[in-house]
């Protein structure tokens, strides 16, 4: 789940999806919240400090360019593969990430790259899980990429 806006928009978001989750406690396992806005993030912890987060865009940046471990109760990576023409994910990054125990999600942020040779390019680079647009293909690459491996 995407918390999205900017600013208190965002912290606002944050706050009444806590509300939900704890509203509608079944759920609590099975989400991932995520968000580009840090500070909105950092408040949706402090009211669920169990649910399983994303660092936002600062923290990532951070962890990309600087190796700067994530804040606490952060650990699933999802990060694009390219960003403004640079490319982000490369095998370094997803060794320094997997040993630390960031796993990392991709989520291609160009149409170009919804197809099945990316999706096994990315599983073969060791990306564990792929936030994709194309549900049919990712499970196409998942079974050749388990079958060949």
């Amino acid at each position: 789940v995407e918390i999205k806006g900017e600013g208190e928009q965002a912290v606002v978001t944050a706050i009444a999806l806590s509300t939900f989750i704890s509203d509608n406690p079944s759920v609590a396992d099975r989400i991932v919240v995520s968000s580009f806005n840090d500070e909105a993030l950092a408040r949706f912890i402090v009211l669920q400090p169990d649910i399983e987060v994303s660092p936002g865009l600062g923290a990532v940046t951070e962890w990309v360019l600087n190796r700067v471990p994530l804040p606490d109760g952060m650990r699933i990576l999802q990060i694009p593969p390219e960003y403004e023409g640079i490319t982000v994910i490369d095998a370094q990054l997803v060794a320094d990430s997997t040993a630390i125990g960031y796993p990392i999600w991709v989520w291609p942020n160009n149409r170009d790259l919804e197809d099945l040779e990316s999706y096994l390019g990315f599983l073969e680079l060791g990306i564990a899980g792929l936030n994709i647009n194309q549900p049919e293909i990712a499970v196409a690459a998942l079974q050749q990429f388990t079958a060949a491996g």
